[in-house]
């Protein structure tokens, strides 16, 4: 017979225990990059293709996001997006960040979320 193994017992709350294992449960399934982007605006998320956001490009993606929510730009009113990166450098790009039009295709391929507003 082998010898019984040590067991060690720590006392957890339980509420955040199970809240802990579904969310390693999930992140075990999740394969990145994910096909989707959750974009935000005023408060409604809408998921878009990230492969098509890539695609149509910066501008392109907020006057189809202008046209898609029947919105008005103009020089009293528009649109600009901020993301938030899967894979961060350091302080300054944690947490949402405002984007240019420079460079949206890499930033695209590691963002979580986008968020259009309104600038103006």
């Amino acid at each position: 017979m082998s010898p019984t193994p040590e067991v060690e017992v720590f006392k957890v709350d339980d509420g955040q225990l199970a809240e802990n294992m579904v969310a390693e449960s999930i992140e075990s399934q999740i394969v990145w990059p994910t096909p989707h982007v959750m974009v935000q605006f005023e408060g409604k998320l809408t998921a878009c293709g990230r492969e098509a956001l890539i695609a149509v490009g910066y501008f392109e993606f907020t006057q189809l996001w202008a046209r898609f929510n029947s919105l008005r730009q103009g020089p009293s009113r528009h649109l600009a997006v901020k993301a938030r990166f899967r894979q961060v450098s350091g302080h300054a790009d944690e947490g949402w960040v405002v984007l240019s039009p420079i460079g949206w295709k890499d930033m695209i391929r590691n963002t979580i979320a986008l968020e259009v507003y309104y600038t103006r």
